[in-house]
């Protein structure tokens, strides 16, 4: 019992981190960096969303008593959870450009690195302040969470974005983008929003049959596999940042079976490093949801 009821904590703490991807992100477009007007707005945000994903958990751990459910959605630490996660993601957001400057195309590049240390560590010491970190392996996993999230950004040009990717209206390959020495996989803006194209597998067109694609089992943007793993929360993340790497390994004539492969295991890692500091801000509720099973 104990397990099927972290199986679906679990799930709803995926299916919430899905709803706030979607929902931050529409909102960090809508906020001005920097400024109060910025840091409220995310703050708010994340208190909501994080007070949602609460209050579903809870439903499901009270098995449909809505009294428990609300008795439990605003209790005291429940409230002090919500106040932990404004303050995480407000500074998140009001440093965010910090060192940075916006492309023409909605990229970042990093142009200031002594102000962009200064961002990210105040990040690091308010993660680590309101989460209560203890201990040197608390502040170690924070810094390294942290710098994870900083470098997935310096090279894709954005944070991941764990929702599946999308069709791209012209077709499953891409032009990389080039800005600055970086080759970047561009975005899809669908009805405004902004959502990552579909990356796993080879750049290659199966709609033509292109070498390499011509099989059912053949792994390229749009097949049936590449499909399957793009619906994994925050893979075709990974997918994004592995083909920013491999596009640079082609601009510079390096790409091989070993650059391709070898590349897998840092951009995976780096890339659920970057997830987790993207939700770090979810963490007082996961924190409390755990300390109530002991």
């Amino acid at each position: 019992e104990r397990e099927q009821r972290q199986n679906d904590y679990n799930a709803l703490m995926s299916l919430g981190a899905t709803f706030t991807g979607s929902a931050a992100g529409s909102m960090m477009a809508a906020a001005v960096p920097g400024t109060a007007a910025g840091w409220a707005n995310m703050a708010i945000t994340s208190a909501i969303t994080s007070a949602t994903a609460n209050a579903s958990i809870n439903l499901v751990n009270t098995q449909g008593n809505l009294n428990d459910t609300l008795k439990n959605t605003f209790s005291t630490d429940s409230i002090k959870g919500y106040a932990s996660a404004a303050v995480i993601a407000g500074v998140a957001s009001s440093t965010e450009m910090w060192g940075r400057t916006m492309t023409e195309r909605g990229n970042t590049l990093l142009t200031n690195l002594p102000e962009r240390a200064e961002a990210y560590a105040l990040n690091t010491l308010v993660k680590g302040v309101v989460t209560g970190a203890s201990d040197s392996g608390d502040w170690g996993k924070i810094a390294g969470i942290g710098l994870a999230g900083e470098l997935y950004e310096y090279w894709v040009g954005r944070d991941p974005d764990i929702q599946p990717g999308v069709d791209r209206p012209d077709g499953p390959t891409f032009k990389p983008l080039n800005e600055e020495g970086f080759a970047r996989v561009p975005i899809v803006t669908i009805d405004s929003t902004v959502r990552e194209g579909k990356n796993i597998g080879l750049n290659l067109n199966y709609l033509l049959m292109e070498p390499g694609c011509t099989s059912v089992l053949s792994v390229c943007h749009g097949t049936p596999i590449s499909n399957a793993l793009n619906v994994v929360p925050g893979f075709n993340a990974f997918a994004t940042l592995h083909d920013t790497w491999m596009n640079w390994f082609d601009k510079h004539e390096l790409t091989s079976k070993m650059t391709n492969i070898g590349s897998m295991p840092p951009a995976l890692i780096l890339n659920y490093g970057a997830v987790a500091d993207k939700y770090y801000w979810l963490k007082p509720i996961i924190d409390q949801h755990r300390e109530g099973r002991k």
